[in-house]
């Protein structure tokens, strides 16, 4: 009785699993193909920003967001895949598909906690990969076009907090270098 609890538990795991990951992988295609709803996620994350820096926003992230839609999409139709494979496996009752899902899960397993190790475990990583952003956009700051709009909101957005004294990275000479 526990093993058909124990395998009616993880099929529902994986079931939830396949839904989740089939939405990451639509939200991908939607992102790649749909300026409105960028505009709406940007809305919902900001609601400081004046409207016209809320579309130069979207319109950069739409002209760039081109891998990190594409992610989405191929992530998680992937995992969709293992999920149902999950699915598939524990279903059949087949040892050998059991072994091979297992063996997918355990190396994705072993990939986030990497990753998670990487950015979080190890001081200053995630600080280091923003800056590192936040830099490159200093050069389009002041300038046309959709990168130079998207840059100046940006800072904009930046410069409105109340805790930070001045501009830039390391001060408003940022802006005087490039």
């Amino acid at each position: 009785c526990l093993s058909g609890c124990l395998r009616f538990a993880l099929i529902t795991l994986n079931v939830l699993l396949v839904i989740g990951f089939f939405i990451i992988g639509i939200l991908g295609i939607m992102l790649k193909f749909n300026k409105e709803l960028v505009e709406k996620m940007i809305t919902l994350l900001t609601s400081k920003v004046p409207s016209d820096d809320l579309e130069k926003i979207a319109d950069f992230l739409m002209e760039n967001s081109g891998g990190v839609a594409t992610a989405f999409a191929i992530i998680g139709f992937v995992f969709a895949g293992i999920a149902l494979f999950g699915v598939f496996s524990l279903c059949c009752k087949k040892k050998f598909f059991y072994i091979i899902y297992s063996i997918l899960f355990g190396v994705i397993l072993i990939a986030e906690l990497i990753g998670m190790i990487y950015f979080f475990g190890v001081p200053n990583n995630l600080i280091n990969a923003s800056t590192a952003l936040l830099e490159k956009s200093i050069p389009a700051y002041g300038k046309s076009g959709v990168a130079g709009e998207a840059s100046t909101a940006l800072w904009a957005l930046i410069g409105q907090d109340r805790e930070i004294v001045c501009c830039g990275l390391d001060g408003y000479e940022d802006f005087t270098k490039h």
